[in-house]
């Protein structure tokens, strides 16, 4: 089975129904007495993109910028009279409502304090409790199928209710779908992609982007904004690496074949040897900004992304039924018992009639459990002549399990972004 998977984002302004993913940064700023500074320059510089954000406090000294992308950042504060405040190694997450209070001092506007640090830990501008997968655990931490859903079960409020533990490719929307988040009902939460609802009606994932692709994943489990409203569960919010001033790209293949990998349980039964197997999950990513030479330079303003992701698979999996014996095939049931070691009686339906008590039907059975030939169906025998013949002795008196075959199975998806 082959899945093709393409998925186009166009930003355009229309009446859709989206989520604010990005960040922000609010706080206060005051002079050496601890009074309100009006009207100081505030600008918040992302380092990898060189994109500038800015606002000015008003008469109660408060500042606010919004829809700042997740990053590192310098946080600069300017007014006349006052020395520059510089705050260095801002390190901002998607979502994140980070508060820096700014305290100025009086001087020239040419000198500055620079204050190097992180974000504050604690957010202090709402009650949301979330859980954030930054992109180095994306590309560090090992994920079967790499599917990033894989991965939110290591957070707290999060739930895995499938019973399904194999490996998750992009396209195994069962295991991402069956989430109880927050003590939330399955089907309850909602995934969004860099704002825009990832969900169909019912709540299950419409598309799941390559590992490669994404720059942080969040997990908000309960006090999320008004935003979120629609929902009874948590928020699942991918967000897409949005590209830098630098040119960045990866190029891989995860192979995995029979040789690293144990026998199936059947075969294993059966004493069979290993089934071949090849799995290769392959792409690459590719970001930066949009330079086109004598054209355009995009960078600080523009950039690009473009993701693939395609799987091959050559496996084979063994699979046990339960076929008719030989005899079984002409009518002759005299050694069908089940697995407690009972015969099991096969009684003819042409001789159905009332019984003694005048209240239950009764029937005789075939003498010697044997159906006789003239009564057996052409039609149905025909079709049993297509069954294979039992190839194991097959488990208990009933010969349960008594027949084994492995069966090849092709499987790939081409995933592109």
């Amino acid at each position: 089975m082959y899945v093709r998977v393409i998925c186009l984002m166009l930003l355009v302004a229309s009446a859709s129904i989206a989520q604010e993913f990005r960040a922000s940064i609010s706080g206060t700023v005051r002079d050496s007495r601890g009074g309100s500074v009006q009207a100081a320059r505030v600008v918040a510089r992302n380092v990898e993109r060189g994109l500038q954000y800015e606002s000015l406090t008003d008469s109660n000294g408060q500042y606010r910028i919004d829809f700042l992308l997740a990053g590192s950042y310098t946080l600069r504060v300017e007014k006349p009279q006052f020395k520059t405040f510089v705050r260095e190694g801002l390190s901002i997450s998607s979502t994140d409502r980070i508060a820096v209070d700014v305290p100025l001092e009086l001087g020239v506007i040419s000198e500055s304090i620079i204050v190097v640090g992180d974000a504050p830990l604690l957010r202090e501008a709402d009650a949301t409790r979330l859980g954030v997968i930054e992109n180095r655990t994306l590309e560090r931490v090992p994920a079967g199928g790499r599917n990033v859903f894989a991965l939110q079960y290591d957070l707290p409020g999060v739930v895995k209710t499938s019973t399904y533990w194999g490996s998750m490719e992009l396209y195994a929307f069962g295991n991402v779908n069956s989430v109880s988040i927050n003590g939330g009902k399955v089907g309850e939460n909602e995934i969004t992609i860099d704002g825009l609802t990832d969900t169909k009606s019912d709540r299950s994932v419409v598309f799941v982007p390559a590992l490669s692709a994404i720059q942080e994943f969040t997990v908000q489990t309960n006090s999320y904004d008004a935003q979120f409203g629609r929902l009874g569960g948590g928020v699942s919010m991918l967000n897409l690496k949005s590209g830098t001033n630098l040119l960045h790209g990866q190029l891989y293949d995860y192979f995995k074949n029979d040789k690293l990998r144990a026998n199936d349980w059947v075969n294993n039964k059966n004493s069979s040897p290993r089934p071949p197997f090849k799995n290769n999950t392959f792409g690459f990513e590719f970001d930066g900004p949009v330079v086109i030479p004598g054209v355009a330079d995009g960078r600080n303003k523009v950039f690009f992304l473009l993701s693939y992701e395609g799987l091959r698979e050559h496996a084979a999996g063994g699979q046990v039924r339960t076929l008719p014996l030989p005899e079984q095939r002409g009518g002759d049931f005299s050694q069908l018992y089940n697995d407690a070691g009972n015969l099991i009686t096969l009684y003819d339906p042409q001789t159905t009639r009332l019984g003694p008590d005048g209240k239950t039907y009764v029937r005789t059975a075939f003498l010697g459990n044997i159906i006789p030939l003239n009564r057996i169906n052409p039609v149905a025998a025909k079709a049993t002549s297509f069954y294979p013949v039992p190839n194991l002795p097959g488990d208990g008196p009933g010969h349960q399990n008594n027949y084994s075959r492995v069966l090849p199975n092709t499987n790939g998806y081409d995933s592109w972004l």
